[in-house]
């Protein structure tokens, strides 16, 4: 379970957008509100099923799924399943009301046809939040706008025709394409090649070939790079420990991030921070 809270700050509290919270619980306990909550909700699932308790109704909430509560209005919800991955979003400012309205935004419960880039966008603002201890709200509310359209967008509110220039592209560059950007959304769990293979149901041997095609590594390479560049400007950018960086960019051993680091970057994660903080002066 992970989750950030940012409170309004008075140059927050100044944007058309900013965030409050955003998170994700694997094993989503039991929530009361009987007051409700002080802002808009934004929730949705892949795994498990729960039920929520609102308008004096109560409405069962299936395995992807998505659903919104408004601001101030009492509701509780919990889980049917022993796992119910609850990722949620809590926007706030005064530009919210324009886009809800254009969306045509109101209290429901939506069928999700594709998770993959609400987490994109999710871990994009998460990545700011923890990259910048100062300024990591500012930038996440880049992707607020983004993020409220993309719900709409899965949950049916509002349709999109994406035309991407496909026949201009090779069979491995768009494959390549839709696996970098779910390793992009997803360095900081264990990715294994089943996977990657689900993605586009190809076989390990097919994966291998794109990546050697399209960036002369290994799949596993690839996704040791990746995580190390989020090290790096963890290091740079931020005051969290090793030790949390580590586990934040997918490392479960400390030892293991400390040799790959070095091996990548020629330092030890805290030679590099030094060394960077350093050349900064």
């Amino acid at each position: 379970m992970w989750y950030y809270s940012y409170f309004p700050t008075e140059p927050n509290a100044e944007l058309p957008m900013y965030l409050y919270s955003i998170g994700m619980h694997d094993t989503q306990p039991l929530l009361v509100r009987p007051e409700g909550h002080r802002h808009d909700q934004f929730f949705y699932n892949t795994t498990g099923s729960g039920t929520i308790l609102i308008y004096g109704q109560k409405y069962n909430i299936p395995e992807k799924s998505s659903f919104f509560i408004p601001a101030h209005v009492p509701h509780e919800y919990y889980p049917n399943t022993d796992i119910w991955d609850i990722r949620w979003f809590v926007p706030c400012g005064k530009g919210l009301r324009a886009l809800y309205k254009h969306i045509n935004l109101k209290f429901g419960i939506y069928p999700l046809s594709d998770a993959r880039n609400l987490d994109s966008l999710l871990n994009r603002m998460r990545s700011e939040l923890m990259y910048n201890d100062i300024n990591g709200n500012l930038f996440a509310s880049a992707h607020i706008n983004e993020f409220i359209l993309e719900f709409a967008v899965q949950s049916g509110l509002l349709h999109r025709e994406i035309s991407y220039p496909e026949q201009n592209m090779n069979p491995y560059s768009r494959h390549m394409r839709i696996i970098k950007d779910y390793i992009d959304s997803h360095y900081m769990q264990p990715i294994s090649m089943d996977e990657l293979c689900a993605l586009e149901g190809l076989t390990p041997q097919h994966i291998c070939r794109i990546f050697k095609q399209c960036v002369r590594m290994r799949p596993s390479e690839y996704i040791l790079n990746v995580r190390i560049s989020h090290a790096k400007e963890m290091l740079l950018h931020t005051s969290h420990s090793i030790s949390e960086i580590a586990y934040w960019c997918g490392f479960e051993n400390n030892n293991y991030f400390w040799k790959k680091f070095r091996d990548i970057t020629g330092y030890a994660p805290g030679e590099y921070r030094k060394l960077s903080s350093a050349q900064n002066y």
